[in-house]
């Protein structure tokens, strides 16, 4: 594990490691706005699918409004696969409040980037050391980058085999994970899935 503090910090590891992905990166967010720090992921995720890598990205359908059409064009031409969760609909009534807050990078299932930045330029703008909004993201590698993928994989499915807010069946993740081979310290993925599954605050009260 490895705590990056701010965007200056974890924003530059985030696009290198999708620079040197080699099988795939993932990507998942809520909030998603146009502008310079949105430039600089457009670009990496560009060259990624570009160079055959298997690149998907899920954005919350709320928080990625201001994630223009020319964005979203441009990811798609270079062979981005994009999705959007829950999508607004009148139709939908209450059912629009449920929306995707997870903030999840992806590569190569070697590594996992988590926490709670939005790509927009309050959190980080291209060649500055400052930011206007203060925000943390963990770098994690080992056995729980694993169960990071299950549960990107279990969204991405959602959104095209079920209404993406209903509870997955037969889904869940370890509650323990093993040791790992190497490094130090032991960790584990809780996730809370609206009142379907409280699995950060069972956590919480052990």
């Amino acid at each position: 594990f490895e705590l990056l503090i701010d965007g200056p910090q974890f924003f530059p590891r985030m696009l290198a490691a999708i620079d040197q992905a080699q099988v795939h990166v993932d990507l998942e967010l809520y909030l998603v706005e146009a502008g310079d720090c949105a430039e600089a992921i457009v670009q990496a995720l560009e060259q990624a699918a570009r160079r055959e890598v298997r690149v998907r990205c899920l954005f919350d359908g709320y928080g990625s409004l201001a994630f223009t059409p020319g964005l979203r064009r441009r990811l798609t031409d270079a062979g981005v696969e994009l999705r959007f969760y829950n999508r607004l609909s009148w139709r939908r009534g209450l059912n629009n409040l449920y929306r995707d807050h997870r903030k999840l990078l992806l590569v190569d299932h070697q590594l996992a980037v988590v926490g709670g930045t939005g790509v927009t330029d309050e959190f980080w703008q291209p060649g500055q050391n400052t930011c206007d909004w203060h925000e943390v993201m963990v770098a994690i590698q080992g056995p729980l980058v694993q169960d990071w993928q299950m549960l990107f994989d279990r969204q991405w499915r959602a959104n095209i085999s079920r209404k993406a807010w209903k509870p997955a069946t037969h889904f869940g993740l370890p509650r323990l994970p093993r040791v790992p081979d190497e490094g130090e310290g032991m960790g584990r993925v809780a996730y809370a899935d609206a009142h379907q599954h409280r699995d950060i605050l069972q956590s919480l009260v052990r």
